[in-house]
């Protein structure tokens, strides 16, 4: 029987039965020095995306317009990406009775 957990080893939601994507490394030196983040993603993109997610998430210093630059690693292949932001609009609505006449 499958079940959809968050996994203890990526922190990600999915199906008990589904492999983990695999793990990246990615580096931000003016943030973290040498030490890598580990990331679990499906490329390098991917995990330099999710890196910026995950720097972002408390002040949201890439939504003014800053960009950060990272360098992604996985079994020796290294790629360099600039990771920025944008905001992201919400339409909401709200059923009503009528429309207010002019």
């Amino acid at each position: 029987m499958s079940n959809f957990n968050r996994c203890e080893v990526c922190k990600e939601w999915h199906w008990n039965n589904k492999k983990c994507a695999p793990e990246y490394f990615v580096y931000h030196e003016e943030y973290m020095g040498d030490e890598a983040k580990s990331v679990r993603a499906h490329s390098h993109e991917d995990a330099a995306l999710k890196y910026g997610q995950y720097y972002n998430q408390d002040d949201y210093p890439l939504m003014d317009g800053d960009t950060i630059k990272v360098k992604v690693e996985k079994d020796g292949v290294i790629k360099f990406f600039e990771v920025g932001a944008e905001p992201d609009i919400h339409y909401t609505s709200n059923e009503i009775d009528k429309l207010d006449s002019n």
